[in-house]
């Protein structure tokens, strides 16, 4: 037997012989052939033999071999057509099968062949089959290549937008921080203020009445001049003590007062304080909500660069 003589399909469709089983021999110019077909279709074809005893050992080994899948050895040529040869037990092809439009149409002839449960319709399907898939596939890839330029467009076009919109809400939170900072604290601090001055009374002026008595005693006794040495003393001794009492009376009021101002103080020092920390948070989460936002930019702009 010649070595890889096949012939081309034409020639072993021109020279069908008597069909058994699916085989059919003939002999031309000398030499002999034969094919395997099914339903008028032929899947398996010989090279040339030099005897018909040797063609019709073919046969044979064929018919043994074809039940067994593991004897199929798939191909495909430079066309980009698929076929498969059929190998004895010493790996020597012994058939050669015709060209498949795809690798499905390739396996579903080689299942029909191992199990005998198949028909041409069955190739016929597994072509529309993988003709139905390349749509599909063709069609997921239109669908995936929109939807990608879709989401390009939707989340790589706006970006420098989103960034504005970004620094805006950046400022107008840090202004809102500081507005609060110093407007709670205005408040605070003036409510402070009002209770220290419900605390303390508001502006003690009474006790300013002894001092206003002093100079009326005074003139009072100067106008006496006949009253003597007791009035004069008695009227001392008066003064004295208004003037103590009067010297009590102030220091109580600026003893209250001093105690108010501290309070005062403390209390809007603990409140600045606590708005700045306030402030200060507000601030960090702004910086976080940036970062963030940066971060979900950075992650798209990867994700654009791999195609995913």
């Amino acid at each position: 037997m010649a070595t890889d003589n096949y012939k081309s399909l034409d020639f072993y469709k021109s020279n069908s012989g008597n069909n058994q089983n699916g085989f059919s021999k003939f002999e031309k110019d000398g030499n002999y052939f034969f094919y395997y077909s099914n339903n008028g279709r032929i899947y398996l074809i010989s090279e040339d033999y030099t005897t018909e005893s040797g063609r019709d050992n073919g046969v044979e080994s064929v018919k043994k071999n074809i039940k067994d899948k593991t004897r199929f050895v798939k191909k495909t040529n430079n066309s980009g057509k698929h076929f498969f040869s059929l190998r004895a037990g010493n790996n020597q092809e012994i058939a050669r099968s015709t060209y498949f439009n795809s690798e499905a149409e390739a396996d579903a002839a080689i299942s029909g062949m191992t199990t005998g449960r198949w028909s041409s319709s069955s190739i016929k399907g597994a072509a529309g089959a993988a003709g139905a898939a390349g749509a599909a596939a063709a069609g997921a890839a239109v669908s995936k290549l929109s939807s990608d330029k879709k989401v390009e467009k939707t989340e790589y076009k706006p970006k420098k937008k989103e960034h504005k919109v970004e620094k805006k809400t950046e400022r107008k939170t840090e202004k809102a921080a500081a507005a609060s900072y110093a407007g709670t604290t205005r408040k605070e601090t003036s409510r402070v203020i009002k209770d220290t001055e419900v605390k303390t009374g508001g502006f003690k002026w009474w006790w300013l009445l002894p001092l206003l008595l002093i100079p009326l005693l005074f003139f009072g006794l100067r106008g006496c001049g006949g009253c003597g040495d007791g009035a004069a003393a008695a009227a001392g001794a008066g003064m004295d003590k208004v003037t103590e009492t009067a010297n009590d009376v102030k220091e109580t009021v600026v003893d209250a007062a001093a105690v108010a101002k501290r309070e005062a103080d403390e209390a809007a020092a603990a409140l600045a304080a606590e708005t700045k920390r306030k402030a200060d948070e507000a601030a960090t989460a702004a910086r976080e909500a940036k970062e963030e936002a940066r971060r979900q930019a950075n992650y798209f702009k990867g994700n654009k660069s791999t195609g995913y």
